[in-house]
């Protein structure tokens, strides 16, 4: 909890997560937890949440370079006939979320999940999310109605490939 002062007004400012909300609704609740990866598509993701999703496996993914390209790599863990939620808090374009999941199917991953709150994908980018081989790959993709536009855009579509967890209930569940 930090304390700022702004203007004429003095507040509390709180910074929460619904990384714990992601973890009891789409993990816990599930008998096979010894066959769940939680996958970080980077280092950054994995040291912001990781804390978040303790006594889980642990896969973690690394965009490197490889010449003029960068390409997306699986650095740690194990994602063999597992199934794998990959969690990160902001999408714009999907494209390491895309190159991650690639990389665990192809390490043996057997369902691969996301969970980003923050869709953003200013271009109507999820829209890579909707067909092959994305789809073959992804089997589903949970977001929150945090970013109405593209909310409202991909509600519309009616797709199996998003469901979306309403903030309202979330921040319920936090009791705030």
């Amino acid at each position: 909890v930090s304390t700022q002062s702004t203007g004429f007004h003095d507040c509390t400012v709180s910074l929460k997560t619904c990384m714990p909300y992601a973890r009891s609704r789409l993990l816990d609740t599930r008998d096979d937890k010894e066959n769940i990866v939680v996958a970080f598509p980077d280092d950054g993701a994995h040291k912001r949440f990781m804390s978040c999703f303790h006594g889980y496996e642990v896969a973690i993914c690394a965009k490197v370079r490889d010449g003029d390209s960068r390409r997306v790599q699986l650095n740690d863990g194990d994602v063999d006939g597992k199934d794998v939620l990959i969690v990160d808090d902001l999408v714009r374009s999907g494209g390491t979320l895309i190159e991650c999941a690639k990389v665990l199917k192809a390490k043996g991953a057997r369902k691969i999940e996301i969970f980003v709150p923050h869709a953003c994908f200013p271009k109507d980018e999820y829209s890579r999310f909707l067909k092959a081989p994305v789809t073959d790959i992804i089997d589903k993709f949970y977001i929150t109605d945090s970013v109405k536009g593209s909310v409202d855009k991909i509600m519309a579509l009616e797709s199996g490939m998003f469901e979306v967890l309403s903030l309202s209930a979330i921040l319920l569940a936090m009791r705030l």
